[in-house]
């Protein structure tokens, strides 16, 4: 019945889900198959004017960069020397100013780039400096228009725009445009500093455009095409010159006209239009080929989300089945595997998962409860065994006392007692905490029987604050690791050990620091007693292992027992208490 009930319920949510996800496909083709092409247009529309943004601002900074050495020239004095006619043309002062100012020009090296030539032109046309004498000397600058519609304008630097090649001695150099910037001298008008530079020159950067869709244009102030890299230069007019008047220097637009796209920027320097040409294509043809793939993905999308539905709701009756099952039949063992099927849905895989964690975390835990009691058990069964009959004991340490007294042998006598408060420290079962200086007692004992039996093999030493002797602690933390020199450390030394035992307070806890110089331990055991420790496995009889499980039943995990060593050198065990008194 219940197999029949889940069944039903994965086809309905399959079903359910599919249809939902059907429904929010179809509608988020249409909406996206709208959104894709509002986004396309813009996109390519801000990709072509961010790309016209960085070659304007590249010829913009190339104008600008001519204004400050046309200035420094105007302002420098041997210029206005020679416009202001202080020399007669051809005097040995007037060569002085011309050396001057070759040697001026020649430590400006961007004046080699861009410049066909600079003349200095006074007000009557006479020329008395050009540096690469490539402008005609001869040539009546003043009564040409294009000079005064250049000379007319406002900007700081006035420019004229390609005017044939009449005033150049090299007709080749057909693509070329004038600088001018007036030299005044006291409020007057002394001349001009002329500089024809290479247009093409300038523009040079942007031939690297080999698009055959696309491509830059650049107009004069009226609106004549004064270069076309992709057709060199051309007499052509962009129709588009109501627009392109009302635009302001540094501004964008974009227009389209007779199926082209036009991305315009006036430059700031000498209002110039740049204006980067495409097809309307460059925007359609792309927007087209989405929406076809949008369309073709749209209806295979479709199709599989169907097969996905019908094959799923097959699938997955298999899987949930299976873990009812074992979920149903779990008896407290570790975990297993349901089934191997990679196609399995995620959902119910990490239940599954999820379900035999748990099983693995309630085993380990009923293991380590069972663990535990065992290993009380082994604690309380030694216990047992080591009370038998004490007071026989007592009584036969009293009578060998006696002898030792009767006998006058001191070391008999104390060795006696020492072992009768030992037996009886060890025997005692009423409290499982004893103060310090008790288990320091105990240990002192202890360590004096070996100190008899081997008296050159170590000496010992124990360090601690008196006041800490009145605190807490559980019995017998010191005599297994203290042990453990005797058995470990020492065992081949015939001289020369030395076991510190020191005890001082940290904050509100309690360290108890053993450390002896003997054998040490070699890495990879240090690594099995460290993990043993950390574990609660002991395979060597109740010791450390045991002490340190002890600690951190009665104190907690964040206390207990830790061992270094290094091979050769010594081995230290530091224990960790909380400050009871």
């Amino acid at each position: 019945m219940r197999g029949r009930k889940n069944k039903s319920l994965v086809n309905q949510t399959i079903v359910r889900v599919s249809g939902v996800f059907i429904a929010a496909l179809v509608l988020f083709t249409v909406i996206f198959t709208v959104y894709i092409s509002v986004y396309m247009k813009e996109n390519i529309l801000q990709s072509q004017q961010e790309q016209l943004d960085t070659v304007a601002n590249s010829m913009e900074n190339t104008f600008n960069s001519l204004t400050e050495p046309m200035i420094t020239l105007a302002e420098y004095t041997p210029t206005g020397r020679l416009l202001g006619r202080y020399y007669e043309d051809y005097t040995a002062e007037w060569m002085d100013c011309v050396r001057d100012l070759d040697e001026y020009l020649q430590n400006v090296s961007m004046f080699t780039e861009y410049v066909v030539d600079i003349e200095l032109v006074r007000l009557d046309s006479s020329v008395p400096y050009s540096m690469n004498n490539s402008l005609r000397r001869d040539y009546d600058y003043m009564d040409e228009s294009w000079f005064q519609t250049a000379v007319e304008q406002t900007g700081l630097v006035k420019y004229a725009a390609p005017h044939g090649t009449d005033h150049l001695y090299n007709n080749k150099l057909e693509n070329t445009f004038t600088a001018l910037y007036p030299v005044y001298r006291k409020n007057f008008l002394h001349g001009y500093v002329v500089m024809e530079c290479n247009l093409g020159k300038i523009a040079e950067f942007i031939q690297e455009d080999d698009s055959k869709d696309a491509g830059f244009i650049l107009l004069d102030e009226e609106g004549d095409v004064i270069y076309d890299h992709q057709k060199g230069e051309r007499n052509e007019n962009i129709s588009l010159k109501e627009e392109l008047d009302e635009m302001d220097a540094g501004k964008n637009a974009t227009f389209q006209r007779d199926g082209k796209l036009y991305s315009v920027c006036r430059l700031a320097p000498n209002n110039w239009l740049l204006i980067l040409e495409s097809d309307e294509d460059v925007i359609l043809l792309p927007i087209r080929r989405v929406l076809v793939v949008v369309m073709v993905v749209g209806i295979l999308s479709f199709i599989i989300l169907i097969g996905i539905a019908v094959y799923n709701a097959k699938r997955m009756e298999k899987p949930y089945n299976a873990l009812i099952e074992r979920i149903s039949s779990y008896d407290g063992s570790g975990s297993e595997k349901v089934f191997e099927d990679e196609e399995t849905p995620q959902e119910v895989a990490l239940i599954r998962d999820k379900f035999e964690e748990m099983a693995d975390k309630l085993n380990s835990m009923i293991n380590e409860v069972y663990v535990a009691e065992l290993k009380q058990k082994e604690m309380e069964l030694e216990a047992l065994t080591n009370q038998i009959n004490p007071h026989f004991l007592y009584n036969v340490f009293q009578v060998i006392q006696t002898k030792a007294v009767l006998a006058d042998n001191q070391e008999i006598e104390d060795m006696i007692q020492a072992l009768s408060m030992m037996m009886r420290y060890t025997m005692e079962r009423k409290h499982d905490k004893v103060q310090i200086g008790k288990e320091i007692e105990y240990i002192q004992n202890y360590l004096m029987f070996y100190k008899v039996r081997l008296a050159r093999v170590f000496d010992y030493e124990i360090e601690y604050d008196p006041e800490l002797a009145n605190c807490y602690t559980l019995k017998f933390i010191l005599q297994p690791v203290v042990e453990n020199c005797f058995k470990h450390a020492f065992k081949d030394r015939k001289s020369g050990g030395r076991i510190q035992i020191s005890i001082y307070e940290q904050g509100k806890d309690i360290y108890f620091k053993i450390w002896d110089n003997g054998c040490g331990i070699d890495p990879d055991r240090l690594k099995q007693v460290q993990e043993k420790l950390q574990k609660g496995l002991d395979d060597e009889g109740i010791g450390i292992v045991n002490t340190n499980l002890r600690l951190q039943l009665i104190y907690g995990y964040q206390y207990g027992l830790s061992i270094s060593s290094v091979e050769n050198e010594y081995t230290e065990v530091e224990i960790k208490i909380k400050k009871e008194v």
